[in-house]
């Protein structure tokens, strides 16, 4: 399929301003607003940027404050400038899979409009293993590669559910009725963003990457089974919680073989 460098720009920014606070120009007013399922192949280079911006926040917060600091805000800067969905998206995921017996309780648990306990508590346990995790990396000096490849292979990973899974129409959240979450995705585009993903491989040493691989193969295994059982398809919010899961996924199994 040919390219052509106008069009795929304006997909790329339209997933920026879906994905990001980054500040993005103005779209043409006159061309039509591109299409968001396929503007979606390219999350997982917004992705690399929100990593990129990470890692340079915490390589440069170590000339002036402690490495937990440093990560801290680098964290902060990511969660902010990725306008905080896929953390959203796991909490009120969590929420709906601890509260719903049946899929209909699950997805009347995923529209109310406030966020129960059982999300917030989930939520906080995943950023304290976030930061934990990426704190177990400073000694080995690859906090920096670790949220470049997590940040991207993670949103890789959450929209190839776009091309095989099935979208539950009008089962949002509330927070989707103002921002639509992309429904679907053609095997090309899926094949595009693979192969974009792919290059940051090479900050890792080839025994970590190959067993991130695998891990977040097994996780999508086993996240698709548990959408499929518990919800029958995928939300917007489902594929925050997939990202979400995927990036810790990504920063244990490195930590693991360094520790090793």
């Amino acid at each position: 399929m040919a390219l052509h460098p106008r069009k795929e720009r304006d997909l790329f920014l339209e997933a920026l301003r879906f994905a990001s606070r980054l500040p993005i120009p103005a779209r043409d007013p006159g061309r039509p607003r591109p299409a968001l399922n396929a503007a979606a192949r390219y999350f997982p280079l917004t992705g690399l940027l929100l990593g990129l911006i990470a890692a340079a926040i915490y390589e440069l917060g170590l000339f002036l404050f402690p490495p937990s600091l440093s990560l801290l805000l680098a964290m902060v800067a990511a969660i902010w400038l990725g306008r905080g969905l896929p953390e959203y998206g796991f909490a009120r995921t969590s929420e709906a899979l601890a509260r719903g017996r049946d899929r209909d309780q699950i997805v009347a648990v995923m529209q109310e409009p406030w966020l129960g306990i059982n999300g917030a508590l989930a939520l906080g346990l995943l950023l304290a293993v976030k930061f934990l995790a990426l704190e177990g990396l400073d000694a080995g000096g690859l906090v920096a590669p670790a949220l470049i490849v997590s940040h991207t292979w993670s949103r890789a990973l959450a929209i190839s559910y776009l091309a095989e899974m099935h979208y539950l129409p009008g089962r949002h959240a509330p927070f989707e009725d103002a921002t639509p979450a992309p429904t679907r995705m053609s095997s090309y585009g899926h094949r595009f963003a693979l192969l974009t993903a792919l290059p940051v491989a090479v900050l890792l040493p080839w025994m970590q990457v190959l067993a991130v691989v695998v891990a977040l193969l097994l996780l999508r295994a086993w996240f698709a089974y548990l959408m499929r059982k518990r919800l029958g398809g995928y939300t917007g919010v489902s594929l925050g919680a997939a990202q979400q899961v995927a990036e810790v996924v990504i920063y244990l199994v490195i930590l693991a073989l360094t520790v090793t």
